[in-house]
């Protein structure tokens, strides 16, 4: 009989042995195997088990390390492999560079080759000297090298790469009858050497044209039409309109940028800066109007950053109303407000005290030191010189516009307050940096009367709600337009005088407007004061302690008002003497009230009150200006519109 497993079936009784008693499984023929409990059951197979996972489990391990090493081993070789083609590329472009240089290098030895050879043979004609030196010229400039204008320069540049050309152009256009190795007109012609041959040069290719470039935006500056910039591509005068619009907006980013970085520069390395804020107004009339409007005006405002690297800025106040001095001040309606900026009378009254008895006791000339009293005549720009007593020679170069920096030149009416606070807005906006920098110092804008009187408004009405960038803001009346408008006053009121002297220097017949152009109301000043120099000891000799009202009138003319209007700006002011300058202030405040001059009666006294704040309570600001005063003008906005009047 066979024995059947439990749990199977039986074929024949189809019952399972599980569902036996186990006596009927004995009468059968099998005995069931003994029952074993599974904790026995386990306690054999269990260690078994256990020991071969754990061994399966450090060998995966194992091999899973190996496999990570040798996949960061593989990651490194094939980083050195890139490195190694990346220098094989960069081999191989220095290779193809190299020949690429030495087939040109050949083709330019053939080319001199040829030319030696001609050269040699004779053969130096015009044209093959016109083609030397234009390939000469792109190369020059296509390499950034500077414009050749200058005669001598341009000489050297020919005799170098086209050797005689330059002579043989000059020679031509020489006239022997006219010219003279001294004559101005042998310069002249020099320089015209240096036009014919960018004109050459152009002509053969018009992509070569820095000259052209120039002439024609200085061309459209002027009011050039489109049709006359385009007869000039023929006439060798100008390139093509469109060629210089992009030529003057490449120039206007390339300056946006340049003063961007310097103001930058001047914050991290703390420069003084002083902005100076003017406008200017173009009119343009078209000869033949094609409309009502005959003439068509814009007004634009200008904005310089004068930067001294030599100067260091003025750090900001802690809190911002250190930077002017706070009055209180009576309102109509009998309110008391608190007025930033204003005259401290009480202040200003001490210092009167103390320096009105040398006012009254003396002439202004008679106060001065005996240099000032004597003229040369015969060479008043020489004098002019000797009269400013320069403390170093450094500061002749703060004078000059080489320190300015163009901010913007933008549309905008200047006839109120709130016209100066959108520029003020807009140049902050073109140029962040200028706020970055009133942040870290102070900042003194400058102007004349109504840059100065808008702008203190601004200052005197802010309130905390408006931005915190106005109150930073110092301003400075500029000396040079109280001097000329001193100096028109004084002709105006003076003018019976001033007119019989013009007609005794220039004719009868000259006449002598009594609201005369600027340079002529100078000159007539200063040539009354000239005089009187020459001849004043001579007169107060003569006459003594007189009291004829015409002698007292032109006494107090000549010695005191004249004398103001010649020394206040020309010497002591850029000769940077503070001391002889605040005196003269103090004298001009008197002068303008007794003229009843509108405006700078009140706006002189006010410079003055301000400047007397700074040296005693604003120490960093009084003390520049105490030690760089001629830096404080706003003249050089005026040379920049003589120049765009042009």
């Amino acid at each position: 009989m066979n024995l059947i497993p439990t749990g199977t079936y039986i074929c024949e009784d189809h019952l399972t042995l599980a569902d036996k008693d186990e006596q009927v499984c004995r009468k059968a023929g099998y005995t069931p195997p003994k029952k074993r409990s599974r904790s026995e059951a386990g306690a054999e197979e269990h260690p078994r088990n256990w020991v071969e996972l754990k061994h399966k489990v450090e060998t995966l391990e194992r091999e899973y390390k190996d496999l990570e090493q040798k996949q960061t081993e593989q990651e490194e070789k094939n980083i050195k492999l890139q490195k190694k083609l990346e220098e094989i590329t960069k081999q191989n472009a220095w290779l193809m560079e190299d020949q690429q240089q030495k087939e040109e290098l050949n083709n330019d030895l053939k080319e001199e080759n040829i030319m030696l050879q001609k050269k040699l043979n004779g053969d130096t004609t015009f044209s093959t000297l016109v083609q030397q030196f234009h390939k000469a010229l792109v190369q020059h400039y296509s390499k950034g090298g500077k414009h050749l204008y200058d005669p001598d320069e341009m000489e050297k540049f020919c005799y170098v790469n086209a050797p005689g050309l330059f002579e043989d152009i000059f020679i031509a256009i020489y006239n022997e009858e006219k010219d003279t190795p001294s004559n101005k007109r042998t310069n002249l012609q020099r320089v015209r050497v240096v036009a014919i041959l960018h004109n050459l040069s152009f002509f053969r290719n018009q992509k070569n044209c820095p000259m052209q470039k120039a002439n024609g935006l200085q061309l459209k500056l002027s009011g050039a039409s489109y049709s006359s910039l385009m007869s000039g591509m023929v006439l060798g005068y100008s390139c093509h309109p469109h060629s210089i619009n992009n030529y003057e907006k490449s120039l206007a980013k390339a300056n946006m940028d340049e003063v961007r970085k310097k103001v930058h520069l001047a914050v991290k390395e703390k420069q003084f800066i002083l902005l100076v804020e003017d406008d200017i107004h173009f009119i343009h009339a078209p000869r033949k109007p094609s409309s009502s409007t005959t003439s068509t005006s814009w007004h634009m405002c200008t904005a310089l950053a004068d930067i001294h690297d030599e100067i260091e800025a003025v750090p900001q106040n802690v809190d911002i109303n250190q930077n002017h001095r706070s009055v209180r001040v009576t309102m109509t309606d009998g309110t008391v407000r608190q007025c930033r900026g204003g005259i401290d009378i009480n202040h200003l009254l001490g210092y009167l005290r103390v320096k009105l008895p040398s006012y009254f006791s003396s002439s202004y000339l008679s106060s001065l030191p005996g240099e000032y009293k004597r003229f040369d005549l015969s060479n008043v720009q020489h004098s002019f010189e000797n009269l400013r007593v320069y403390w170093d020679a450094a500061r002749n170069e703060m004078e000059t516009l080489r320190t300015s920096w163009l901010l913007d030149e933008f549309q905008q009416n200047l006839h109120s307050k709130a016209d100066y606070s959108a520029a003020f807005n807009h140049l902050l906006e073109v140029c962040p940096e200028l706020g970055q920098y009133m942040a870290d110092f102070q900042l003194v804008l400058t102007g004349d009367f109504p840059t100065w009187k808008y702008n203190k408004k601004l200052v005197a009405e802010w309130n905390e709600g408006v931005t915190r960038r106005i109150p930073l803001i110092i301003p400075w009346q500029g000396p040079f337009h109280v001097v000329l408008n001193a100096e028109e006053s004084t002709v105006q009121i003076f003018w019976a005088f001033f007119e019989k002297l013009y007609k005794a220097l220039f004719g009868r017949n000259k006449r002598f407007p009594k609201k005369s152009k600027s340079e002529k109301v100078s000159l007539i000043s200063t040539a009354a004061f000239g005089g009187w120099l020459i001849i004043r000891e001579s007169v107060l000799d003569l006459f003594g302690p007189c009291k004829d009202p015409q002698y007292v009138m032109l006494v107090n003319l000549l010695d005191e008002i004249s004398c103001f209007n010649f020394f206040f700006y020309t010497a002591f002011f850029r000769g940077g003497n503070f001391e002889t300058w605040l005196h003269s202030l103090l004298r001009g405040s008197m002068m303008f009230i007794n003229f009843r001059r509108r405006n700078y009666d009140k706006a002189t006294l006010c410079q003055l009150s301000d400047i007397l704040f700074h040296v005693s309570n604003n120490v960093g600001l009084g003390e520049r200006i105490q030690q760089f005063l001629q830096v404080f003008t706003e003249k050089k906005v005026e040379i920049l519109h003589s120049v765009l009047r042009r």
